[in-house]
């Protein structure tokens, strides 16, 4: 099974925002499972990939992911559950168990409200089944498409393109591949870099 397909346009660029303090909010809800447990979800991915990003090194962080729910605040990442034609170009197929999700790079669409966007295939069994919950895994991978993320080549990778059901749906934690590939894409605050 495919976990998405993620905007793989520039292979040759890093994608990176140059930002520090990144904003992400939940738009698109779905009847499977309750928001609550969905933004918790997200959340834990989001502090996942912080925490790998910032973990030993000295204040201020080099990039912190905080949930926006406000209307007045704009939102760098967007999550939200769709269905086939859902206006990018990247249409979900029809019914569960092939493509669980896709997402945009930073910068990487002509389109400007795509970046970093995160979109979950509603047709898909999101309901709680404890050992078996493929969302958290799905949000962890799909987060690190956003922060700008490639597919990595070894397997159990959060990163690897495809999953096995009966293991991966148990991976609750970055792999030693991930922890590198992100702190190599975020080695320094780069919103101080380019701030001036």
């Amino acid at each position: 099974m495919q976990t998405e397909g993620v905007e793989e346009a520039g292979a040759f660029f890093q994608r990176f925002w140059f930002k520090c303090d990144l904003k992400w909010r939940y738009v698109n809800t779905t009847s499977k499972r309750a928001d609550s447990d969905i933004r918790r979800q997200f959340q834990w991915a989001a502090n996942t990939w912080m925490s790998a990003i910032n973990q030993n090194l000295p204040k201020p962080a080099i990039l912190t992911l905080t949930e926006v729910t406000g209307n007045n605040e704009e939102a760098d990442i967007k999550l939200g559950f769709l269905q086939k034609r859902h206006g990018d170009n990247k249409p979900f197929d029809s019914g569960p168990l092939n493509e669980f999700a896709h997402a945009f790079y930073p910068f990487v669409t002509k389109d400007k409200k795509l970046h970093g966007s995160i979109h979950f295939d509603n047709e898909e069994r999101w309901g709680n089944s404890g050992d078996g919950d493929i969302l958290p895994f799905i949000a962890l991978h799909e987060f690190g498409h956003a922060l700008g993320l490639p597919h990595a080549t070894i397997k159990n990778s959060v990163m690897y393109p495809s999953i096995d059901s009966s293991t991966t749906f148990k991976i609750r934690r970055l792999f030693e591949a991930d922890i590198t590939n992100i702190r190599n894409l975020y080695p320094f605050r780069l919103c101080d870099l380019f701030s001036g």
